[in-house]
């Protein structure tokens, strides 16, 4: 696999949550109320404006990714649907670790405007365009018999933006330690709790299969995130950041290699409308011939 593939592909993981890590499952997590306060706050916030940092660590190699991200509750109240967001997330990244940031070439963006999510990625003069239609996967949960399991499109990975992310967390990890009582350091300091997990046992036992992993082998593919720490602010429930690892043998520990480091700051909440033309991409939607329509393989990653 070329390196830019790994590379697209971990962005998408950690900002996104690909779908294959969208597999719904009981809240098994619950347990840890401090993550589902932070799911509960986010949800009531009117609007979420942050800068956002991601250092990824990629065979070897280091990458600083910058960018912003926007959100707004938007709330669907007619007949039996599903409360929404609109969020946005815009990136930079260089596909060297000696490239300069402020050249700007290799950029992703990620739009939800309550009805599609666009996934534009250009990369080396090279363009994707994934379109996820939302609607259409209202309409599948709805018909579904598992339909209970959703309360909200927030709630959903990849569709939820920043919410979807903390629950994408909850679910496809197991958290047996206590939260830390821990403080980040910088020009304020912030107090905030530590939890770690590692990913459910049965999700790694599922991707071990899907990747081809025999009994015989031991090393996980280092690019998927066996562990996570999160960082809470004990003051208002804000995921500042996330961090994910790999941990290939899961019987050394000590083999365990940073991922990615994703960081929040600068952040604004309830601080005002934001502008509708955010919401709206800067790209050619109406050029279906580059579009990739993957809104049937989203909807059976949730399991319906």
């Amino acid at each position: 696999m070329k390196k830019t593939t790994v590379f697209i592909i971990v962005l998408l993981l950690m900002i996104t949550s690909i779908k294959s890590f969208a597999q719904n499952r009981e809240a098994a997590n619950e347990s840890v109320p401090i993550i589902s306060a932070t799911m509960s706050k986010l949800r009531s916030h009117e609007s979420l404006k942050a800068n956002i940092r991601m250092d990824i660590t990629l065979d070897g190699e280091e990458y600083a990714t910058q960018g912003k991200y926007v959100e707004e509750e938007a709330t669907i109240t007619s007949g039996d649907d599903l409360s929404r967001s609109r969020f946005r997330l815009d990136l930079n990244f260089p596909l060297s670790s000696s490239e300069s940031l402020g050249k700007g070439l290799n950029k992703m963006t990620v739009i939800c405007d309550k009805e599609i999510v666009w996934q534009y990625i250009s990369i080396e003069n090279n363009t994707w365009l994934n379109k996820i239609d939302i609607n259409k996967v209202l309409d599948a949960i709805k018909k579904s018999p598992k339909k209970s399991k959703f309360s909200t499109v927030g709630g959903i990975t990849g569709l939820g933006g920043l919410g979807g992310l903390v629950r994408s967390i909850r679910d496809n990890y197991v958290f047996t330690n206590e939260p830390v009582d821990f403080l980040l350091k910088g020009k304020t300091p912030l107090k905030v709790w530590k939890i770690s997990g590692t990913m459910q046992p049965d999700l790694r036992g599922r991707l071990e299969t899907e990747l081809g992993k025999t009994k015989e082998q031991t090393i996980f593919p280092s690019h998927l995130p066996t562990d996570v720490e999160i960082y809470v602010g004990q003051d208002d429930d804000f995921p500042y950041r996330v961090h994910y690892y790999n941990t290939p043998d899961p019987n050394h520990p000590q083999t365990r290699t940073s991922i990615t480091q994703l960081v929040f700051f600068d952040v604004l909440i309830n601080d005002g409308t934001i502008p509708s033309y955010l919401f709206k991409s800067s790209f050619d939607q109406n050029n279906t011939s580059g579009q990739n329509d993957i809104t049937d393989d989203f909807i059976k990653s949730l399991g319906l």
